[in-house]
């Protein structure tokens, strides 16, 4: 047991939050969950016997707090907004996500934690590529309030740390899927498709379907967090990726494949927000981390579809 490393995963229950409980708990970490009242917690159900729960709200600063209390290590992976979101109600974001991070940071200074590792977007604070494939030292001109705000919270932890020495690992992710994911809203083309697909619905697309991303297969996160914690690397921003773009249609020529079906698909008008090509370089991970993904866009979305239906 590897009970040195104290870890603190907020928003563990969520998409991405509980493959980094996953992936801590498999490391042998001591591991509290911080998430809200009532969550849904059927993404942990298997491993929720390794850890210990604390509910609450992220915007409490006591609740936070006292979630803190003996811990080393923050992994802040909570955040109810994706760019739709963000765009139809940017004050709401701001109050829910900003706000709340800088209650985390307090916190964090309070509690004397060595590390905070925050889930920061590849796809969004960078806006318009200069430059492909995306570099950690490419500017930042995000064209979503989503991407701003991202790129506020980043902001916080490098002055942060600059003021009161509290260490940071900011991971500027891609576009995650696979299995956990919640197909039942708006956020991630994979899943949004496979639902429609599931459900015999047509797919709805923003645009020709010509936009491209970078997609992550989530499980191949696992690895990752460990090395956070083994590596003594702080301080520092990663882009998290698969490194090659596929566009929309790339997305359902791969589906297609893989269900032996024929979408039906229906285009229409292209949304401002929705930068046109977004891949990022991920050599930066690789050399420093010795981290990179290895599940390619077709294996990927057959596992995904596999677990959607088992």
């Amino acid at each position: 047991m590897n009970i040195k490393n104290k870890c603190l995963v907020i928003g563990g229950c969520g998409f991405l939050g509980s493959y980094v409980v996953e992936s801590l708990v498999r490391f042998g970490c001591f591991v509290r969950v911080f998430d809200r009242i009532n969550v849904d917690d059927k993404n942990i159900a298997s491993f929720k016997g390794n850890l210990e729960m604390f509910y609450g709200d992220v915007s409490n600063q006591l609740d936070i707090e006292r979630a803190m209390i003996g811990i080393d290590y923050v992994f802040h992976f909570a955040g109810g907004a994706n760019p739709k979101s963000s765009a139809d109600d940017p004050i709401f974001d701001i109050e829910s996500n900003v706000i709340g991070s800088l209650k985390i940071l307090e916190s964090a200074c309070k509690n004397k934690c060595r590390k905070v590792v925050y889930a920061s977007s590849g796809g969004t604070v960078y806006g318009i590529p200069e430059k492909l494939p995306i570099n950690e030292e490419h500017p930042t001109q995000p064209i979503s309030a989503y991407g701003v705000s991202k790129l506020f919270v980043e902001n916080y932890f490098k002055l942060y740390q600059y003021m009161y020495n509290l260490d940071y690992i900011i991971l500027r992710i891609a576009n995650p899927y696979g299995p956990r994911q919640n197909i039942n809203n708006s956020q991630g083309a994979i899943a949004h498709f496979l639902n429609s697909i599931k459900n015999g619905h047509q797919i709805e697309i923003w645009g020709d379907g010509s936009v491209v991303r970078d997609y992550l297969y989530v499980e191949d996160l696992i690895t990752l967090f460990p090395k956070l914690l083994s590596n003594d690397v702080k301080n520092e921003i990663y882009n998290i990726g698969h490194g090659n773009g596929f566009s929309l249609n790339d997305v359902l020529h791969a589906i297609s494949e893989v269900l032996d079906i024929t979408p039906k698909v229906v285009y229409s008008e292209s949304r401002k927000l929705d930068i046109p090509v977004n891949y990022l370089c991920v050599e930066k991970a690789r050399r420093e981390l010795k981290w990179c993904s290895t599940t390619d866009l077709v294996p990927g979305i057959s596992r995904m579809w596999q677990r959607m239906n088992a």
